[in-house]
């Protein structure tokens, strides 16, 4: 894999911000979202993302091993000032990712995402420092979920310009829980991105929190999943 096109997949993979919520403790949704196990352990996704992004996380190093090369990445989210995107009071968070290859810092990517909470509601970002995300659609997150269980957040386009006239892909962001070991869970947060330009590579990626019943973080986990797939993970 070219290192630029890594890097690209790292910074858009940035911002994909969990949205939607609902007052009932079911899992399904308007979305087709499916209810999982009935095994009847219920787990908080809504509350998990709330806290993710107005709290803060700071990950361990992951790391993926492509052949001879080992990648290593490790971000941190970090919550801003409440603004205003496209009209609307909004809250905000940062997104900081370090990639590094054979232990040397290759590529530093920020980006900042928009959402509202109460409830929880993927408005957009800003990626790359020149790329505008919009949510054009947005799915409620239930409160809590069985293993097994998944559904739509947002459908969003990100365009070249703040004018939104150049399209450069869509995304469809999903959250999806499985199950991690006897007691803990992986919260993923899945986009699939389709890109306009036929010479980009549509391509997944996800970044995953190991949770207890609780809510606690556990661990971190990131996927991408395209001409070459690679997961990132604690050592």
């Amino acid at each position: 894999m070219k290192k630029s096109v890594l890097f690209m997949m790292i910074a858009l993979g940035l911002s994909a911000c969990g949205g939607g919520g609902d007052d009932s403790s079911n899992p399904s949704n308007n979305n087709g979202g499916n209810t999982g196990s009935s095994s009847g352990v219920q787990y908080p996704v809504e509350s998990v993302i709330t806290d993710l992004y107005t709290s803060g996380y700071s990950s361990e190093p992951l790391y993926a091993l492509e052949g001879m090369q080992e990648w290593e990445r490790q971000f941190e989210i970090i919550p801003r000032e409440d603004t205003i995107f496209k009209g609307k009071q909004v809250k905000s968070f940062e997104t900081l990712s370090t990639l590094k290859s054979n232990s040397t810092v290759v590529n530093i990517a920020s980006s900042t995402s928009y959402f509202t909470i109460t409830p929880l509601v993927d408005v957009g970002g800003i990626e790359a420092s020149r790329l505008y995300r919009t949510a054009v659609e947005n799915n409620a997150v239930p409160q809590s979920a069985n293993t097994g269980a998944s559904g739509v957040i947002s459908k969003t386009i990100t365009y070249g310009d703040s004018r939104e006239t150049i399209k450069e892909n869509t995304a469809i962001n999903t959250w999806s829980l499985s199950k991690a070991d006897t007691s803990n869970a992986w919260l993923c947060l899945d986009n699939k991105i389709d890109y306009v330009m036929q010479s980009k590579r549509d391509e997944s990626l996800s970044t995953c929190y190991k949770i207890d019943v609780q809510g606690n973080v556990l661990d971190s986990k990131y996927i991408i999943k395209s001409a070459n797939n690679l997961t990132f993970t604690s050592k």
